[in-house]
Formats: structure tokens, C-alpha cells, sequence
């Protein structure tokens, strides 16, 4: 019995300190292990920057545009466009500047969310 348990011990620990969480770092495009920065936006157009993970609109009174760019991003690189506001139904989140698999899709539902990554020349949904 009392070996049984150290091996579950040992195999534990030894899981932890392998795949122990590395620490955060402030972002870094092409850092997996770097803390993503949300930038709440308030009844205002966009322009998305390269150290940009989660744009939150936190309010809309009138159709509101993200313009994304490729400028500094790296391939992988995940950016989330939220509406936090809960009012995309009537006042749309749209987007410019680059396309999305083709397109220019836009946030149409309350609380909508548009999840991307770069691909390295344009972006993609997931």
C-alpha cells in the first residue's frame, strides 16, 4: 500500500515540475506564454495594433468598425473582437482593413464575439 501511494507521489510531482505553468511575461506577439492585453473600447471605431488579443466594446450607441491590420502579427496570433455591451444587435460591430476567410463579417447579436488568428497574410475564424 504504501508504495502504491509514493509512486502515485513521485509520478505527481514529477508531472508538476515538468509541465509546471511557466510565468506570464507582459504579451509579446509570438509568445505563447505572454499575458494578452484586453483594450476596452467605449462607443468608438478601432484601429486593432499587433498588441491587441481581446477588443471589448464595452459600449455602442452607432455601428462601430474595427479596421484589422497585419503590421507586427504573428502567424497564430489569436485576436478576439467582444461585444460587451450586449447592444450588436442594433448597433453592429463591423470590420475593414483585411478579410476574414473571403469576407468582412460582423458582429450582429448582442453579446457576439468574432474569434481570429493570423495566418500569416490575412486572418481566420475559429
Amino acid at each position: 500500500m504504501w508504495l502504491g501511494d509514493m509512486k502515485n507521489y513521485l509520478i505527481a510531482l514529477l508531472l508538476s515540475i515538468t509541465f509546471a505553468a511557466p510565468a506570464f511575461a507582459q504579451y509579446s506577439p509570438g509568445n505563447p506564454f505572454s499575458l494578452a492585453p484586453r483594450r476596452a473600447i467605449a462607443d468608438a471605431a478601432v484601429t486593432q495594433t499587433a498588441s491587441d488579443c481581446v477588443i471589448a466594446f464595452t459600449s455602442l450607441s452607432a455601428t462601430r468598425a474595427v479596421t484589422l491590420t497585419t503590421t507586427g502579427m504573428a502567424i497564430g496570433q489569436p485576436i478576439i473582437i467582444k461585444d460587451e455591451s450586449g447592444t450588436a444587435g442594433t448597433n453592429n460591430i463591423t470590420t475593414t482593413g483585411v478579410t476574414i476567410d473571403g469576407a468582412n463579417p460582423s458582429i450582429t447579436t448582442n453579446y457576439g464575439v468574432l474569434r481570429l488568428y493570423f495566418n500569416g497574410t490575412t486572418y481566420n475564424t475559429w
